[in-house]
């Protein structure tokens, strides 16, 4: 394999497991635990996003409810939570 190879697979050891690590470890410092992980599950999603806007690839239908599906078990405990802490005036 020439150096080209191994420097995209140096880049990609770095960017994925590595930075994406760091990130979640910094992320535990303000936020809880509980939200983290929630937050971990929106990975998913953004790569449908971000290969719908870089590559054109289109979901599919069940790609999609999946998706909705995530979104939604996402947003219900962190709203449920917003609804605990602020009053409704």
């Amino acid at each position: 394999q020439g150096l080209e190879f191994w420097a995209f697979v140096a880049l990609a050891g770095l960017f994925g497991p590595f930075l994406g690590r760091l990130f979640i470890m910094y992320s535990l410092r303000g936020l809880r635990a509980a939200h983290s992980a929630l937050l971990l599950l929106l990975a998913p999603v953004l790569a449908f996003v971000i290969g719908f806007v870089v590559q054109g690839s289109v979901p599919s239908g069940l790609e999609l409810a999946g998706a909705l599906i995530i979104l939604a078990g996402v947003s219900l405990p962190l709203l449920a939570r917003l609804r605990r802490t602020r009053p409704l005036s």
